[in-house]
C-alpha cells in the first residue's frame, strides 16, 4: 500500500476493518474472478446472473459463496 500513498495523500487504511468487512460479506471479491472465468463459456450476462443469484443465496444463508 505504500506505493499508493504519494498519489493519495489523504488515504487512510484500516486493515482490521477491511478484514472485518470481508468476513461480514463472505468475501464476494473472490467470486469476481469466478464470474470472469465463466463468462467465455456462459456469456458475460449469464455468468453475472448465475453468480449474482448464488451470492444472494449465500448471503441470506450466511455462508461463503466459494
Amino acid at each position: 500500500m505504500d506505493e499508493f500513498r504519494p498519489r493519495m495523500p489523504g488515504l487512510q487504511l484500516h486493515p482490521e476493518r477491511m478484514l472485518l468487512n470481508l468476513k461480514q460479506t463472505n468475501n464476494p471479491i473472490v467470486i469476481e474472478n469466478v464470474m470472469m472465468t465463466l463468462a467465455p463459456v456462459l456469456g458475460r450476462q449469464n455468468a453475472h446472473d448465475v453468480i449474482h443469484h448464488n451470492a444472494k443465496i449465500a448471503l441470506k444463508e450466511k455462508r461463503p459463496v466459494y
